[in-house]
């Protein structure tokens, strides 16, 4: 878990290609991430990751993806 507030900022979506990828932040979050999670601009993952975890998710289409493996998952398949 990161204390720190790097996990602001956007990224350019792999689907769609709009700049509207969030943060996904997994464990238990400090305060800060979690107040950030209530204005939308990170969103909470589950307790634990594994190496194919999402690290993004598009606020425009729904899609999450995984830098390290440019693994793409769908709405409709998650």
């Amino acid at each position: 878990m990161t204390d720190d507030l790097s996990v602001i900022g956007q990224r350019h979506c792999p689907f769609c290609e709009q700049k509207a990828g969030i943060r996904i932040i997994y464990g238990s979050p400090p305060i800060a991430v979690y107040l950030l999670h209530l204005k939308g601009e990170v969103i909470l993952g589950q307790c634990r990751r594994n190496k194919s975890s999402p690290d993004w998710h598009c606020k425009a289409c729904g899609c999450r993806w995984n830098e390290r493996t440019a693994a793409i998952v769908h709405p409709s398949n998650v």
